[in-house]
């Protein structure tokens, strides 16, 4: 009689695992630069959006790819960050049973910069950079083109004096 009820209960301890695990969904991607290469030890958090207290934390491998299975099916908020790059958020969808696929291109945090700075501050930090190379006279006109574009600014000022 023990080894029957032994039995039983390794029967249903199987079963709820074997529809456990099918229910469970699988997220797969790759993380690359905005070149297209790969991009390691970049941390992502996966976060459920309904459950806070469900989440998950792993890093990109060599060649910039993640896994993460096990994922109860529902939205969830993914955080990537890597130092030096900017940060990227996407809500996504895992479903039972499924792979959900997500591919994800970093930009650098100077290119970033780069890409919203104004006419005048470009021309500011390129004075900036003329002078270091000391060439002073090219330096002069920067700062003076800066000065045209945006007067108020007091560090093109000083810088130019």
């Amino acid at each position: 009689m023990a080894k029957k009820i032994i039995f039983i209960i390794y029967m249903i301890g199987l079963f709820a695992s074997i529809c456990g695990a099918s229910t469970a969904g699988k997220l797969v991607g790759t993380v690359t630069d905005n070149n297209g290469n790969p991009l390691e030890k970049v941390k992502i958090s996966i976060i459920s959006v309904k459950v806070t207290s469900r989440k998950f934390i792993i890093h990109t491998k060599k060649d910039g790819k993640f896994v993460q299975i096990g994922i109860v099916p529902g939205y969830y908020q993914i955080n990537f960050s890597k130092s030096g790059f900017g940060s990227i958020s996407k809500e996504i969808r895992v479903r039972m049973a499924d792979t959900t696929r997500v591919e994800v291109q970093m930009e650098k945090t100077t290119q970033i910069i780069e890409r919203n700075l104004s006419g005048s501050d470009k021309l500011f930090l390129k004075g900036n950079e003329l002078y270091e190379e000391n060439k002073l006279e090219e330096a002069v006109l920067a700062y003076t083109e800066a000065i045209a574009l945006n007067a108020t600014q007091w560090g093109y000022h000083f810088n130019l004096g």
